[in-house]
């Protein structure tokens, strides 16, 4: 029996020792490795970098708009007219990969409510139905952008959301923007240091933000809401201008 509960004392001291050990390795080390990944003082400091680009990719965004009481029908005329406009697009040059169906919907168009008895309210009527087809294209050859519009408007499209321009790849122009970014907040951090009278440290972490691309959007030959009230006279003029990349870095240091 006594040497039952000697070999129990033991087993329990041993295991109390094992547990103390483990609890101060991870109370110290994790103190220690925290300190080192997280220094007490730090400093944050971020700057935006930019570059201009010049836009390689136009898209032309149109609609057609089609009302009626037979949905079969305005369908059929709305797909006739859609399907003539990519023929159209496609015999000109542009990619079958760069034309979109973005917007396929059907709505009831209702007439002003009426009154019924039965139901104690104001019942709305369907009066006919609306159907919008919309198809979104990039355009790669600029010289012809202002003839697409054009073309459109004269097949029957009745309503173009405008040309915007914007860059098909712009991990290069973005790669300037940071490397201006990073050259921005290093200076920024060590004259800050030097004023303060201070030491800089390690890099502790980095982060970038990568602004929207801007974009122009032209409104020229379109009514309001977009809308094409009549076809134009003549092409319009359309130009791609530049855009500004931006990206924002966030850096931190430590302070010796």
């Amino acid at each position: 029996m006594e040497k039952d509960k000697k070999v129990l004392f033991q087993a329990g001291s041993l295991f109390l020792f094992i547990a103390s050990v483990l609890l101060i390795y991870v109370v110290f080390w994790g103190a220690l490795s925290g300190s080192a990944a997280y220094p007490r003082r730090t400093m944050s400091v971020e700057a935006t970098g930019k570059t201009t680009a010049v836009p390689d990719v136009a898209t032309i965004s149109y609609s057609v708009v089609k009302e009626g009481k037979d949905t079969k029908q305005i369908a059929s005329d709305s797909n006739d007219l859609i399907n003539k406009t990519i023929a159209y697009l496609k015999d000109q040059g542009v990619d079958s990969a760069d034309i979109t169906t973005t917007d396929y919907t059907l709505t009831p168009v209702y007439t002003q409510q009426t009154w019924s008895s039965s139901l104690n309210s104001f019942v709305p009527s369907i009066a006919s139905y609306s159907l919008t087809q919309t198809v979104e294209v990039k355009v790669r050859d600029f010289s012809k952008i202002s003839s697409f519009v054009d073309t459109l408007s004269t097949m029957g499209i009745n309503r173009i959301d405008g040309v915007t321009f914007s860059l098909d790849d712009p991990t290069k122009a973005q790669d300037t923007a940071r490397a201006d970014a990073i050259t921005k907040t290093q200076e920024k951090a060590q004259a800050i240091a030097r004023a303060a009278g201070f030491s800089l440290g390690n890099v502790v972490s980095i982060n970038e933000y990568n602004q929207p691309q801007p974009y122009m959007q032209t409104a020229k030959t379109f009514g309001p809401g977009g809308l094409v009230a009549a076809a134009p006279s003549s092409a319009p003029t359309i130009e791609p201008g530049s855009q500004q990349v931006t990206v924002t870095v966030n850096m931190v240091y430590e302070i010796r």
